[in-house]
């Protein structure tokens, strides 16, 4: 059974708030693939780096992920100025999709 919990951007965002005077960089990443949360996790960028936010640096967010690729080419789109980290897990494609079966339905 896959379980999807899709956090809000306010979840996002409170992490963050909720331990800031030690966060000097964001990493998207780890229980499930962030892009699959995707609006939610714009809306959460756009908060943390409003200057009327939290003004959180843009070289301080890297989104770490498996590469969907129409969300990679939305994210391209948003021109966020973002760091991108791509986990490949396995060498070849056939690999990760054994490796990630979840995303097998996802086309990389």
């Amino acid at each position: 059974m896959v379980l999807f919990v899709i956090s809000t951007p306010s979840e996002i965002v409170q992490q963050v708030i909720l331990i800031r005077q030690k966060v000097n960089r964001i990493v998207f990443m780890g229980m499930g693939e962030p892009l699959f949360n995707y609006d939610n996790l714009i809306a959460a960028i756009h908060i943390l780096r409003d200057r009327n936010g939290l003004n959180f640096p843009t070289d301080g967010i890297t989104v770490s992920t498996v590469g969907p690729v129409n969300q990679l080419k939305k994210l391209r789109e948003e021109h966020l100025k973002i760091q991108l980290t791509i986990s490949l897990h396995a060498a070849t494609q056939a690999a990760r999709k054994l490796y990630h079966s979840s995303y097998a339905h996802v086309r990389y």
